[in-house]
């Protein structure tokens, strides 16, 4: 079991117009993973997605990390 508390609406981070009718708003697909590895790659805050509580002193907010990793594809898995 994942030591995080995940919300849905975690891994719904691509914006309106990258959803399509497919996956909108408040659903998961394809458009919120490619905005998830993009951010993550670049280290950008929009993959900054871990709770407080989760994140430590070596990936604090605002920074991306394992935590953050993790609450994504558990609430991408979720699918929600």
């Amino acid at each position: 079991p994942s030591r995080l508390i995940t919300s849905c609406s975690l891994a719904d981070i691509a914006s309106d117009s990258s959803d399509t009718a497919f996956n909108p708003n408040t659903s998961v697909g394809p458009e919120d993973l490619e905005a998830f590895v993009n951010g993550f790659v670049a280290g950008a805050s929009i993959a900054d997605v871990a709770s407080d509580s989760a994140d430590t002193a070596r990936n604090p907010n605002g920074s991306v990390g394992p935590e953050d990793l993790e609450a994504f594809v558990n609430s991408f898995i979720a699918g929600c």
